[in-house]
C-alpha cells in the first residue's frame, strides 16, 4: 500500500535543541524536527526503527506500532514527508539501507526483507537463510549486499538479491555492525567485544576481541581508519588492515555510558550517541578528543544506530523510539 502525500508539513519544531557541556565552537544546531506519523493511522503512536539517506538527500524512515506491519515515510532534505507506504511483509522492521539505484531495502527482526522502489511501491520480498533477526545490511563497492545478524550469521547478496555466499564469524555473538575497508575488506562487530575482519566474498581474514561487553557502532574516517564504539563507553580505533592502533574514553572520564552510534564528518571527526547525549570527537595521532558534549532535549534517546544519519557533510539526522526524529546542522568549527 502507497499514499502520494505530495509535500504535506510534519509538525515541526525550530531552533535550539541542545544545551552544550563545553564552551568551544564545536556544536549541534537544531534546524527542523517532526515525529514519525501516518495520516491514515492519526491515533496511532509509531516508533522510528530505522533511517537511511535517500540520493536526493532526503531521509527514508521506517516506523512501527503494535499488531500491524511497519509503515515507511519518506522525507525530503527539510523533513517534509513526500510519500508515505506500508510495508507488504515486516511487521518488526530491523534495519533500512539506499541500494544505488535509489530503491530502499529493510530487513525484519524475523529475517524478512523487501525492496520499495523511489515512489514507495513494494518490487521485491524475500527471507535470509540464516535465521533470526538481521540488524545489518550494507551494499559494498562491488555492488553486492551484506545482511549480518543474530549468532554471528552473516550473508552476502548479489545485486539482484541472489544469494552469493553465506558464513558465520569466529565468535558465537550478534553481528551489530559493519564497515567496508578502502580495501574492500570489511570488519564486523558485535556482542562481547568480538570484532573480525572478512573480505568481499565472505572469507575470514581475521577476529579479535576487546574488553567491553559490546561493540555497537562503527564508521570510517576521513584518513581511511576506522573507529568504534562500545558498551560501556569506550572507542577503538582500527587501521585498514582491521588492526587496533588506539582506544580510549569517549567522555575522557571513568564514566559507564551506553554509546548506541558513531558517525563520520569530514577531518577526521565523528558524531557520538550516547543515550541523552551527543559528543563531537576529533581523531588525531591514534587518539580521539573530545571537543564537545551536548544533551539533547528532543530526541530524548535511541533504540541503537539505525536512527542516526549523515545528510551532508554539516547535516545529521537523529530518531527517537517516541518517534521524534530532528535534523541538526553539525559544526565542526573549534
Amino acid at each position: 500500500m502507497k499514499k502520494k502525500i505530495g509535500f504535506v508539513l510534519v509538525s515541526m519544531v525550530v531552533g535550539m535543541s541542545f544545551i552544550s557541556g563545553t564552551s568551544n565552537a564545536y556544536g549541534l544546531n537544531g534546524i527542523i524536527a517532526g515525529k514519525f506519523s501516518v495520516e491514515e493511522k492519526p491515533t496511532y503512536k509509531f516508533t522510528l526503527t530505522s533511517a537511511a539517506l535517500k540520493k536526493d538527500g532526503g531521509i527514508v524512515a521506517t516506523g512501527r506500532t503494535s499488531n500491524i506491519r511497519a509503515w515507511y515515510n519518506s522525507y525530503d532534505e527539510n523533513g517534509r514527508v513526500f510519500w508515505s507506504s506500508q510495508s507488504e511483509v515486516l511487521v518488526e522492521p530491523g534495519t533500512t539501507i539506499v541500494l544505488s539505484d535509489g530503491s530502499t531495502l529493510s530487513s525484519s527482526e524475523y529475517g524478512e526483507w523487501e525492496i520499495k522502489d523511489e515512489s514507495g511501491s513494494t518490487v521485491q520480498t524475500g527471507k535470509w537463510d540464516m535465521g533470526g533477526p538481521v540488524y545489518k545490511i550494507k551494499q559494498l563497492k562491488n555492488g553486492k549486499i551484506l545482511f549480518a545478524g543474530s549468532r554471528g550469521a552473516y550473508q552476502i547478496f548479489e545485486p539482484d538479491m541472489t544469494p552469493f555466499r553465506s558464513g558465520m564469524w569466529s565468535a558465537n555473538a550478534v553481528i551489530y555492525d559493519a564497515e567496508e575497508m578502502d580495501n574492500g575488506n570489511i570488519l564486523l562487530v558485535g556482542t562481547h567485544g568480538n570484532w573480525s575482519v572478512i573480505n568481499n566474498e565472505g572469507k575470514g581474514l581475521k577476529s579479535g576481541r576487546y574488553k567491553t561487553s559490546a561493540i555497537t557502532s562503527v564508521a570510517r574516517l576521513s584518513d581511511g581508519n576506522l573507529i568504534a564504539v562500545t558498551t560501556p563507553g569506550s572507542y577503538i580505533l582500527f587501521n585498514q588492515e582491521g588492526t587496533i592502533i588506539g582506544d580510549g574514553l569517549v567522555s575522557g572520564k571513568n564514566v559507564v555510558s551506553s554509546l548506541q552510534s558513531v558517525t563520520s564528518f569530514p577531518g577526521n571527526h565523528v558524531v557520538v550517541r550516547d543515550g541523552s547525549k551527543v559528543h563531537i570527537l576529533k581523531i588525531e595521532n591514534n587518539t580521539a578528543m573530545n571537543v564537545y558534549t551536548g544533551k539533547t532535549i528532543v530526541v530524548p534517546d535511541e533504540i541503537d544506530n539505525k536512527t542516526t544519519v549523515k545528510i551532508s557533510d554539516n547535516k545529521i539526522f537523529f530518531g527517537g523510539k517516541n518517534g521524534i526524529f530532528q535534523i541538526l546542522e553539525v559544526d565542526l568549527t573549534p
